[in-house]
């Protein structure tokens, strides 16, 4: 009998503690550092291509405030995984190398399969002040899979 009480006590405090660590907050942490990352890379590498292009930003690479533009991996088991076999747009920026993989080695993709980054011009598109990056997957619309809000939306922006 005592021993079943000090096994009922030691299982209300490991459930108390798994309750406070919330795994699950930590596991999201990890993907929006790793989505960040994934964000900063990819403006990275089109300011790469800015700078030696004179400060012309690859056009077709980049959407529009009203049309952003969905960054599609090149990857075919992907492709077959997401169900993109019916989506006309080709891996983005790979034509004549212009950013892949001339300044990113591969198009990085959200750390929840099958939802991909989105890159828009920031301002005029003749004369842009940046550019800004983020993630479609909606874990980083400001609320989880409960509807619960969580971190601010994660975006990257830069600008010139």
């Amino acid at each position: 009998m005592e021993l079943l009480i000090v096994i009922a006590i030691i299982a209300i405090l490991a459930a108390a503690i798994i309750v406070g660590i919330n795994p699950a907050r930590y596991f999201r942490q990890a993907r929006d550092s790793t989505r960040l990352r994934h964000m900063e890379t990819i403006a990275t590498a089109v300011y790469g291509y800015a700078i030696e292009h004179g400060g012309t930003y690859p056009a077709d690479c980049i959407g529009d405030e009203d049309d952003p533009l969905v960054i599609y991996p090149a990857d075919a088991a992907l492709r077959e995984k997401c169900e993109l076999d019916d989506v006309d747009e080709p891996p983005w920026c790979e034509e004549d190398g212009q950013i892949v993989p001339a300044y990113l080695r591969e198009v990085p993709v959200d750390p929840l399969e099958c939802y991909f980054y989105q890159i828009e011009f920031l301002g005029d598109r003749s004369a842009p002040e940046g550019i800004m990056v983020w993630s479609e997957a909606p874990e980083t619309w400001g609320l989880d899979e409960d509807g619960d809000p969580t971190s601010t939306e994660k975006r990257v922006k830069l600008t010139k």
